[in-house]
Parts: C-alpha cells; structure tokens; sequence
C-alpha cells in the first residue's frame, strides 16, 4: 500500500466520525426536563382539542334539545286549546239536548214527557275545570 491511499483512508475514517457525531447530536434524545415539558405540551394540546370537539357536541345537543322543548310546549299549547274547543263544543251540545227535552216535555198532552229519541244518549253533565 502507498502512503497516498492510508492517508485517505484515514481521513475518510476521521470524515465519517465527525459527521456521525453530528448527526447522533442531532437526533440524541432530548433530556429528562426538556423531554416532560414536551410531553406536557402535547398533553394539554391534546385536551385543548378533546374540550373543543366536547364543547362542539354539549352545544350542538343543547340546541337540538331547545328545539324539541320549543316542538313539546306547541304541541302541548295546540292540544290544549283544542281540548277547550272540544269542551265548549259538549257544553254546548248538552244545553241544546236539555233545551229539547224541556220543550218535549211541555208539549206532551198527557202530561207525559216525550223522551223516546233520548233515551239512548248518555246525560252530559258540565263538569268543573280544573
């Protein structure tokens, strides 16, 4: 071997120990401080985004359940009018079947109420509100 090529290769060797160096300095992991504060980090970047997705869907539930309170309390204030409506509708119907039968009463000659088309029908009587 001549002089020239040992040379080389020792450069070569002390070339490739300088750039190894470097390169395990460059990807040497962090130290024990600096390696918890990067977990830390990344702990409360990740409950940022759970608090965020979870604030997202709390609202969106919120809305949703606002909306079907609001859909509940109509139907509720519908049904309840109609109810009244049905009521005075009976009332109604009850004072005009008295009426007939007072009237068939004082037109009878024998002095015997006509009450034959009645019969059937159950007696309404007014009930209190509540």
């Amino acid at each position: 071997m001549a002089n020239g090529s040992g040379d080389s290769f020792l450069a070569g060797v002390i070339l490739g120990g300088i750039a190894g160096f470097a390169v395990g300095i460059l990807l040497a992991p962090k130290s024990g401080s600096e390696m918890r504060a990067d977990l830390l980090d990344r702990t409360d970047s990740a409950r940022e985004q759970i608090w965020d997705r979870t604030g997202s869907a709390r609202e969106q539930f919120m809305d949703r359940t606002g909306t079907a309170r609001e859909q509940m309390e109509d139907l509720l204030d519908t049904t309840t009018q109609r109810l009244d409506e049905i009521r005075a509708e009976a009332a109604q119907i009850a004072s005009t079947l008295r009426q007939r039968v007072n009237r068939n009463s004082a037109a009878d000659d024998d002095g015997m109420p006509v009450m034959a088309e009645f019969e059937t029908a159950p007696q309404v009587e007014e009930e209190e509100r509540v």
